[in-house]
């Protein structure tokens, strides 16, 4: 079974960033953003290896990571 998922992008005009932890536990944080019509696109498929590959299209990357 593939798995296939898409979030839209954002744009951060004041306070990107203060509404990730730890930062506002620490300080408290105030974001200002809005989603645009753009997105980022995700594609998970089951393999037969004890890894997790991710491929970045983009920017023709691959990254192997051990699942164990």
């Amino acid at each position: 079974m593939i798995v296939r998922s898409k979030a839209p992008l954002r744009i951060s005009f004041a306070g990107g960033g203060t509404d990730v932890p730890p930062y506002p536990k620490e300080r408290g944080g105030v974001v200002l953003s809005t989603t645009i019509d753009k997105y980022a696109y995700c594609s998970l498929t089951p393999n037969r290896h004890d890894a997790i590959r991710v491929s970045s299209l983009d920017y023709d990357v691959i990254a192997d990571y051990r699942s164990t």
